[in-house]
C-alpha cells in the first residue's frame, strides 16, 4: 500500500496547514495580545510543518520534531485565552 501512495491531497493540507500556521503566529507576533515567545513557538512549529510527513525520512523526522513546539504553542495560548476571559 505504501507504494502505492501518491499522498498529494495529504501533502497538500499538511504543507497548507504549515502556512496557515505560519501566518497566524507572524500575526501574533505583531499583536500586543501575545508575547512573542508565543509567537516563536508558533513559528518553530510552522517552519517544521513545511515538510510533510510523507515525504520519507526527513518528512518523518520534521513531523515528530514539530509536535515538540506545536505543544508548547498549544498551552501559551490556551493560558492566555483562558486570562482573556476570566
Amino acid at each position: 500500500m505504501l507504494e502505492l501512495y501518491k499522498g498529494t491531497a495529504f501533502d497538500v493540507y499538511y504543507v497548507l496547514n504549515g502556512a496557515a500556521l505560519l501566518i497566524l503566529a507572524f500575526v501574533m507576533r505583531r499583536s500586543s495580545a501575545f508575547t512573542r515567545a508565543t509567537a516563536g513557538w508558533g513559528i518553530a512549529a510552522g517552519v517544521l510543518m513545511t515538510i510533510p510527513s510523507s515525504a520519507g525520512m526527513i518528512g518523518l523526522i520534521f513531523a515528530l520534531a514539530s509536535l515538540v513546539p506545536w505543544a508548547v504553542f498549544l498551552v501559551l495560548i490556551t493560558r492566555r485565552f483562558f486570562k482573556m476571559t476570566g
